[in-house]
């Protein structure tokens, strides 16, 4: 009877790992899809920065490879092209992320590639099935995905997040007010 017991308590004991480790796998399918507070994933980081051996290993990890970024609805390929990081975005397409994908306003991966100057992002999209742009929009604005967008207006901050920084380099620092202002305990 002692035998019996001790057998069931293992066959308890393994259900329970078997049990730990399917929460741990749900847990770690939810960490690939966790979002940072401007809405990307760790894919989206990942293309961002070109880093082209964590694009791989979140791939292997199962990173979903076509969620778009909630500001503009970018995919990790638009992401990929606006770095001009050709390497991911051949990672990205052998993997099988989808070139027909669309941004919120209709922009594909390859319509973006080809405001770029370099040809290789849009032959890589185009041998991979990219369908041609068909009446995309080719003026610049806070989605657009253009490469020479930089006009300095609030929404461009989104725009080539890679290429174009935040801070345009024609902008000046704030100056300090002129007069305090009315509750300043100690004016200048």
């Amino acid at each position: 009877m002692n035998g019996f017991s001790a057998g069931t308590e293992y066959m308890d004991l393994q259900n329970d790992l078997g049990q730990e480790e399917e929460e741990s796998e749900e847990d770690w399918k939810l960490q690939l899809e966790a979002e940072n507070y401007e809405g990307h994933t760790p894919l989206h980081v990942a293309v961002i920065h070109k880093d082209v051996e964590m694009v791989r290993l979140l791939r292997d990890a199962g990173a979903d490879l076509d969620k778009p970024e909630p500001t503009c609805g970018r995919s990790p390929l638009h992401l990929a092209v606006e770095a001009q990081a050709a390497d991911v975005l051949e990672l990205l397409l052998r993997a099988g992320a989808n070139p027909a994908a669309r941004m919120y306003g209709g922009r594909t991966p390859l319509g973006s590639a080809m405001l770029r100057p370099n040809p290789i992002l849009a032959r890589l999209l185009r041998a991979h099935g990219a369908p041609e742009p068909e009446g995309e929009d080719e003026k610049s604005g806070p989605c657009s995905s253009s490469s020479d967008s930089d006009s300095g207006d609030e929404g461009d901050e989104y725009d080539d997040i890679v290429v174009h920084s935040s801070c345009s380099q024609t902008r000046l620092p704030p100056t300090p007010a002129s007069k305090p202002l009315p509750d300043d305990p100690d004016p200048v």
